[in-house]
């Protein structure tokens, strides 16, 4: 599938290009398209002359997903897909050294019209003030999940949104699909009418 080649080959491609000039060069990317979700990186100097080629620092099977992969604190942070599983990873950004890695039960019946864009996830992690922020479904169930960006230890986790059996068409056949926006210490579920402390998961609008 197009998606999953996507994800698999952004990881270690992607970043050979910061490696390449060091990662003095390369700038955090703590969510979804980068600092401002702009897409644009602030900090970047071009080369005065581009390789011919470049060269491949290290690789990483993740699994399949549409998540975008994270980097913050010299570390790259991604959720993916292994079967059955939904994997949350901590990576080295220099070596590409498994730092730590949480996985967790994410069975996933799909409605036939959304066969053609994968069993995901499809939420990117965000990174802020030292914990990783994501969403996944379990069951008939949608989540919010905060974990230690340090350890994967997980700080807590909360139900958002109906069951999938009062779910509309829409949900039922692609599933949570948003990536979570943190703004001051309020964590937004886009999609599911929440807000969010992000210190201690607690409820507070919507």
């Amino acid at each position: 599938m197009p998606y999953n080649r996507f994800c698999r080959t952004m990881l270690y491609v992607g970043f050979a290009v910061a490696l390449a000039y060091g990662t003095s060069l390369a700038q955090d990317w703590p969510q979804w398209r980068g600092p401002g979700r702009d897409g644009v990186v602030t900090s970047f100097v071009a080369p005065k002359a581009w390789p011919d080629s470049l060269k491949l620092k290290w690789k990483i099977t993740v699994g399949a997903g549409h998540s975008s992969p994270v980097v913050a604190g010299g570390k790259v942070f991604l959720h993916s897909r292994q079967e059955e599983k939904e994997v949350v990873s901590c990576f080295d950004l220099v070596t590409g050294k498994l730092l730590w890695q949480d996985s967790y039960p994410a069975p996933y019946k799909m409605h036939p019209a959304a066969t053609g864009h994968g069993r995901g996830p499809k939420s990117t992690p965000v990174f802020y003030n030292g914990k990783l922020y994501t969403m996944y479904s379990r069951g008939d169930q949608k989540f919010v999940i905060a974990v230690e960006a340090a350890t994967g230890k997980t700080i807590w986790e909360h139900t958002y949104g109906a069951p999938r059996a009062e779910m509309n068409y829409y949900e039922q056949g692609y599933g949570p699909h948003s990536t979570p926006l943190i703004i001051g210490d309020l964590i937004y579920a886009v999609g599911a009418g929440r807000i969010t402390s992000t210190e201690t998961g607690a409820h507070c609008a919507g």
